[in-house]
């Protein structure tokens, strides 16, 4: 019994030296280095000027009057551009208010005065407005979603329309009052 058991050991213990050996004969390996990744650029520029002059930051000289309660005013008031240079690169376009202030500076519900921002392909007067529609307060406190796309090159630049309501519930602080907006 006891040859059998060695003569099994044995066996085994062969077997599992000729397996290593073989694994040994058929394996092999290569090492590739320098394998590089490069991603795109995108560039997001503004115009305020309808178009004729782009850049990274611009001062706006838009001024939407004449707001009552319960009335809506609006204009176009920036154009966007995919100004990177990959091809391929689509923005999904928000915004965020990212200063106001008023004057003559009367403590203002800033939840009275509503923001919304049209693609170029809607109309402020009847259309959907692509933003929404949400209070100063609200634009501060998020970014929000115009629901609009911007392609790669000057040629699919694309203005966006302000419009502005105030709301019948606004009270007389609001009487003669001018609200700066900056946005990002």
């Amino acid at each position: 019994m006891r040859r059998i058991i060695l003569a099994l050991v044995i066996s085994v213990a062969a077997l599992s030296l000729a397996a290593y050996a073989t694994r040994a004969v058929w394996s092999s390996s290569v090492t590739v280095t320098n394998n590089k990744i490069i991603t795109g650029t995108a560039n997001l520029q503004v115009s305020v000027d309808g178009g004729t002059t782009y850049g990274s930051s611009q001062v706006s000289s838009l001024t939407l009057s004449n707001l009552i309660p319960g009335g809506q005013t609006s204009n176009t008031v920036f154009t966007l551009s995919n100004e990177g240079g990959t091809t391929g690169v689509n923005f999904n376009i928000s915004a965020q208010i990212s200063s106001v202030s008023s004057t003559p500076g009367a403590s203002l519900d800033m939840s009275k005065l509503q923001l919304a921002i049209y693609d170029a392909t809607a109309s402020a007067d009847g259309g959907v407005a692509s933003s929404g529609w949400h209070s100063v307060s609200d634009w501060q406190s998020a970014a929000r979603s115009l629901n609009s796309f911007l392609v790669q090159g000057r040629s699919n630049a694309r203005p966006y329309t302000l419009a502005a309501r105030l709301l019948s519930a606004a009270d007389n602080t609001w009487q003669g009052q001018t609200v700066t907006i900056g946005w990002t």
